[in-house]
């Protein structure tokens, strides 16, 4: 806020990250803090990019947005995006970037995430940032950009482990089963298991609409699968491993009773960010101010279908 007594639509009110208008808009209340998390980003383009090619950035950074208030239901948005353009590398807006879009990147997208914990305290550092495979975003593929932003975030903002792969890095897309002719992670999406941090394959411009964060009964889904058809890795994910055991290997880093994104997103929002998310179920609201194994219960919401797009604020 500017201090002059008003807080006006472009301010925060209440420090949650998301600006006054913004809230009203997605019908949150600009004066509650622990209602919705609104993430800014800095973002640099290390090279020299079209007036078109950064119309498109916007437009993924939008849906990517829009996505995430999806996959959240309705509690975290990208609220602000600064965009730089042909940045070099230790330049000013370089240094103060938090992604950083490359012309060429071995993969769709990578989180650099520095985190911390000691005996009182833990959390993530001012350092971590993505990094976006510039090469991939095209106006016939601006959706899928936006999916990897998406997936990024949950890394960036979340802590979010990989759910591709197993607690032993076997990726389930090259556990190949033969007698059906399909790879096991494109066999999982078919069965409608399909969640942000890669569990189940989906075609990249589908991902946004398709994919939610993991829950208790995908977990329990995957391991059945496994166990029927006898395939050679473990139904535990990095993402599970990681949060229920390994701590990312640091003694300090808290573990979790459960290892599936939802609960780990109520973890993050209550204990980290202190935003308490109001979840139903079955017609009744709960609001959450911790984890409670009420969330093996959760079934994530279809929508919501607000235009999140419409509300992001560039420079």
């Amino acid at each position: 806020m500017d201090g002059d007594g008003v807080s006006d639509a472009w301010e925060d009110s209440d420090g949650d990250g998301a600006f006054n208008i913004q809230e009203l808009m997605i019908g949150k209340n600009p004066a509650n803090p622990h209602d919705v998390l609104g993430i800014r980003l800095i973002v640099s383009i290390l090279f020299d990019a079209s007036w078109e090619y950064i119309r498109l950035v916007k437009l993924a950074f939008a849906l990517a947005s829009t996505y995430i208030y999806d996959y959240t239901d309705g509690h975290v948005i990208i609220s602000n995006v600064v965009l730089y353009n042909d940045v070099k590398v230790h330049s000013y807006e370089y240094n103060i970037s938090n992604v950083y879009i490359k012309s060429n990147l071995d993969a769709l997208g990578y989180t650099n995430l520095v985190i911390y914990a000691g005996p009182t305290t833990w959390g993530i550092c001012k350092e971590t940032n993505i990094e976006l495979n510039g090469a991939i975003l095209s106006p016939d593929s601006v959706e899928w950009f936006a999916a990897v932003i998406g997936h990024e975030i949950g890394h960036f903002a979340f802590v979010f482990g990989e759910e591709y792969v197993d607690r032993y890095g076997n990726y389930y897309d090259d556990c190949y089963i033969t007698y059906i002719g399909i790879d096991f992670n494109s066999l999982i999406g078919l069965l409608g298991i399909k969640t942000v941090m890669g569990l189940g394959y989906v075609p990249g411009n589908e991902e946004i609409y398709e994919r939610e964060l993991s829950t208790y009964d995908d977990y329990r889904n995957l391991t059945e699968l496994i166990k029927q058809l006898d395939i050679s890795c473990s139904w535990e994910t990095d993402q599970w491993y990681q949060w229920t055991e390994n701590g990312f290997g640091l003694n300090y880093w808290p573990r979790l009773a459960y290892g599936f994104c939802w609960y780990v997103l109520v973890f993050m929002l209550t204990n980290y960010y202190s935003i308490y998310p109001t979840l139903w179920f079955d017609n009744n609201v709960v609001v959450f101010t911790s984890v409670h194994c009420k969330l093996l219960e959760y079934d994530p919401l279809p929508g919501p279908f607000t235009p999140i797009y419409y509300y992001i604020r560039y420079h």
